[in-house]
Order: C-alpha cells, then structure tokens, then sequence
C-alpha cells in the first residue's frame, strides 16, 4: 500500500515476490500517486471528521473508493495485454487472501471488499473503452457532495468466482485430479483381469470369500478375508505407511498461500514454505490458517445409494494440524465441518520445524480452493 501525503511512501510486507508480482503492486500504487488519489483521500478524511453524523455520508465514502479503485486499475492496464490484465488480476487476489486489517484511514491499497473486488476484476477484463473524464467526474461530484472520504472497507473475505485467473487454477487442479484418478483406476482394474494385485496373488479365491464375509450394508474388513482363507495377512503397519505415502501430496506457499488442490478419501496435503523447506518457529508464535473449501462441485447431494440402501454422505470433515521437528503429526482442529470457509488460530507448543497439513477422512471429494497460512 501507499500512504502519507507530505512524504508517500510504499509498504510491503515480507513476503517472497516474484519480479511479475513486485513490476504489477508498484505500478498500481504509483498510479495512486501519480493520481494524487491521497490528496483526494486527505479531503475526504476532513469531510468525514465534520459530518461524521451524516450517514449518508459514510455511504458516499464505500462509492468513492470503489470508483477510484475502478479509474486506479484502469490507468494501471491501460495500454497492456491481455496476460498482463490476467497477472494483474491475480496479484489483487493473493494480495487479499493474505492481508492483514489495517485500521488506518490516509493509504491506498490493492485491497477491497468483495462486491468492489467483483466490480474490479469485471472492469480489468472488460473490452468496452473507458473514458478518462468519468473517472475524474466521478471523483469530482463525490467530492462536492460528501466534502470528502476516508478509507473505509468491510473486510469481507472474498470468494474469485469472478476473477477468470482464479477460475483457470480451480479448472487445472480439477483436470490433474481427474487424470490421476483415471490412471489409478486403470491400473487397479488391469491388476484384477490380471489377477497380479497382492489380495488375488495371496488368495485366489478373494470375490467368494468376500462375499461371504460381508455384511448387510455390504461392508467387510479383508482381516476376516485373510483369516477365512488360512492366509497370514501382510505386514500392517508397512501397507499403512504404503497408503499414506501414496495419499499424500506436497504444496509450496505462493505469496502467502496455496493455490487450488483437490482432496479425496485419506488423502494428506502438506503446507510448507516458498522454498520448500519448514517454518522455523518459536514457543508462543501464533499461527493464523484461513481455508476455503468446496464440497458440492465434484460431489453433489449428501447421500449415496449401495446395494439398494441409502446413506448419508460423511461430507466435508477436514483435520488440520502440524507436523513437528520429531517427524510427528499433531491433530489441532479434528474432523471439523467445512461448508466455504473456516479460520483457526493456535499458538506454537514449542521451538522448531513445521509443516502444516490437510487431511480428509470424508467419502467424498472436496475442492481446496485455497489456503492462507500467516505464520
């Protein structure tokens, strides 16, 4: 953001930028102050500390941000491409996943609430030519009728439906999905014409002997199986490690958090630094997680039908939790419900190395829109 008015200057929190994403947040706020916007803005505050009565004044204030938001980012992509208009856009996503409130009034920042941020990304992608003038009228009238403005923003946490850019990761991470599924679906049923899967190589006879084991909601536990069939069953704790490896995957942080994934039955994510390594935390550090999820996209309805039976769905339960120096997993919040969003907070129990994670014991697929991790 960009603040002050005798002497403005820029503020960025630290945070590992990419020469894309650093050429983009300095020219937006540039054009801020080549717009002399927190002039504008230092009137607005003295209107504002003199009518502070005057409700409909405090309305005018969300109308003038928005509109010098709109002139802001009109300014910035004018005379630029469409990849530029899509990174742009981008940016202003990430930069309001991982902001902070600011309770200050004289700054400008890429940051809005959602019906502005919706407002924003319509006008960055639009192809109707914009007139300058509309800007400055805009800003005009708003000046004479309310005598001023100070920042002010509701701090919403925003859902990118709109933003195409967002829409492209959620697509992507959807076709990656299907594509594993797929292959691990083909090689499941080529193991069983083939017989070669270790149950068949073990016992012959699984499909009787399974049958014979289930029960009336067509469930079974393949321990039975084994011991029906004389067989010593494999190593547990082994296949268990087996599984987890194969159902776990790794996310790096991008500019504070992690783009989409998707998670289904016994699948782990594991949250780690830009770089791949760690954090490095101390005893007391307070660790702020933000997770939107959805869980109707790839799995619709809260109920399934087998073998003629209706069941609910377990939809949605998601475990956060950390893994520490020593290599163990730490459940903070167990098989919490997720409908969109959910917001944890915790303090670190002791000095050291962690990873966050994921993990999702549900019978249906969740869509991780995206993560935040502010630690």
């Amino acid at each position: 953001m960009i603040a002050g008015i005798i002497r403005p200057s820029i503020f960025l929190p630290p945070r590992d930028y990419t020469k894309t994403d650093l050429q983009i947040i300095l020219t937006h706020e540039l054009t801020h102050y080549l717009r002399s916007d927190l002039k504008l803005k230092g009137m607005f505050i003295l209107a504002l500390i003199l009518h502070w009565y005057n409700p409909f004044v405090h309305m005018m204030l969300k109308a003038a941000d928005r509109d010098m938001e709109l002139c802001c980012d009109r300014d910035a992509i004018n005379k630029n491409d469409q990849k530029f208009k899509s990174d742009y856009s981008d940016v202003i996503m990430r930069e309001i996943i991982s902001r902070r409130r600011i309770n200050g009034t004289l700054f400008a920042c890429m940051g809005s609430d959602k019906k502005t941020m919706e407002a924003r990304f319509k006008n960055i992608f639009s192809r109707k030519k914009r007139k300058g003038g509309i800007c400055f009228l805009s800003a005009l009238v708003l000046v004479v009728a309310v005598s001023g403005f100070a920042y002010a923003s509701d701090y919403n946490v925003i859902d990118f439906d709109s933003n195409p850019a967002f829409q492209k990761l959620i697509d992507e991470a959807i076709l990656a999905r299907q594509a594993v599924m797929n292959a691990k679906s083909a090689q499941i049923a080529e193991q069983s014409r083939l017989k070669t899967d270790p149950e068949h190589l073990l016992i012959p006879n699984i499909e009787e002997l399974i049958e014979l084991v289930r029960d009336e909601e067509g469930n079974y536990d393949m321990l039975d199986v084994y011991n029906l069939a004389g067989v010593e069953p494999p190593d547990l704790a082994l296949e268990l490690e087996e599984i987890v490896k194969a159902h776990t995957s790794y996310y790096n942080l991008t500019n504070n958090y992690i783009e989409p994934h998707i998670l289904g039955n016994g699948d782990w994510a594991v949250y780690r630094t830009a770089s791949g390594k760690p954090w490095e935390l101390k005893k007391g550090d307070t660790v702020n997680i933000h997770i939107s999820a959805d869980t109707d996209r790839l799995d619709p309805g809260d109920y399934v039908y087998m073998h003629g039976q209706k069941f609910r769905k377990k939809k949605g339960y998601l475990t956060f939790g950390y893994i520490n120096s020593y290599g163990e997993s730490v459940d903070v919040k167990w098989e919490f419900k997720i409908n969109k969003e959910e917001q944890i907070e915790f303090k670190i129990p002791e000095d050291g190395e962690y990873n966050f994670y994921l993990f999702y014991p549900s019978t249906s697929t969740v869509i991780i829109k995206w993560v935040s991790i502010d630690a």
